[in-house]
């Protein structure tokens, strides 16, 4: 994940709050005209658009956005239906793409069909900027991991911090196994107890996770996608910039 990100994503919707002079009516029906640029309400709602010459892991250039007044929300990239949150604590996730050549890492970069949490929400001279971080699509999957001491550099890991020998079954799929202590200098790794576990996990927790004696986390390493953008058109459409592409946003 060390990848710099150029996309945008998700939309749900939203309602501009409303301010009004006690003997002027306001007209809930449209966005507000009169809410300044310069506050994040006039943001607020639901975006659908795409960022140009750029596409997804999916093929698509989809972005959708959703953000209230407060700067909560979510975005979305492409046209993948929502992944749901990870079940299995030995397989890869995302399911729907082998992440690496190997097939036993994790994805690198912005994934379609993953609602990112939107962070750093703020308004810089009537400006809209905001990331969202590779670290969330890995969550789900990183709280299902137990954490073990990390003997090698201390804190704690996802799988035990020893050497892994490697190998393929009668059917030529790959196996994994993690000593279960440190080798003699000059000793037969054969020899020495060792227990399985799945490559797709030992993976995943090397390059996706950050644990602690309480748990585990995503984001070993977390690569934000920043968004930049302004309003035009009587706020209907937010253009800007996301990881360095140009993105076209209008509100729905």
């Amino acid at each position: 994940m060390d990848e710099h990100w150029t996309g945008l994503g998700l939309a749900t919707f939203g309602l501009l709050a409303l301010c009004a002079c006690a003997d002027k009516p306001v007209d809930i029906g449209e966005p507000n005209a009169k809410v300044a640029a310069a506050g994040l309400a006039a943001y607020a709602g639901s975006w659908d658009g795409y960022v140009e010459a750029h596409t997804w892991e999916d093929g698509t250039d989809r972005v959708r956005l959703t953000i209230d007044a407060q700067g909560n929300g979510t975005m979305r990239l492409g046209e993948r239906e929502l992944i749901p949150p990870a079940t299995d604590p030995a397989a890869l996730y995302p399911p729907q793409v082998s992440p690496t050549p190997s097939g036993t890492g994790p994805v690198s970069g912005p994934f379609a069909g993953f609602a990112y949490p939107l962070h750093n929400v703020n308004l810089e001279a009537e400006r809209l900027r905001l990331n969202v971080s590779d670290a969330d699509l890995f969550a789900s999957y990183c709280a299902l991991q137990t954490p073990c001491l990390d003997e090698v550099n201390g804190g704690y890991v996802c799988v035990p911090n020893r050497a892994m020998v490697g190998g393929k079954d009668a059917n030529g799929n790959a196996q994994c196994f993690i000593l279960d202590r440190a080798p003699v200098v000059g000793e037969d790794l054969a020899l020495v107890p060792k227990t399985k576990f799945s490559c797709e996990q030992v993976g995943m927790c090397a390059g996706g996770c950050r644990c602690t004696a309480a748990g585990c986390t995503g984001g070993s390493s977390s690569t934000p996608l920043d968004l930049d953008g302004a309003l035009e058109d009587n706020q209907q459409k937010l253009t800007g910039s996301l990881g360095g592409v140009t993105v076209h946003l209008n509100r729905l």
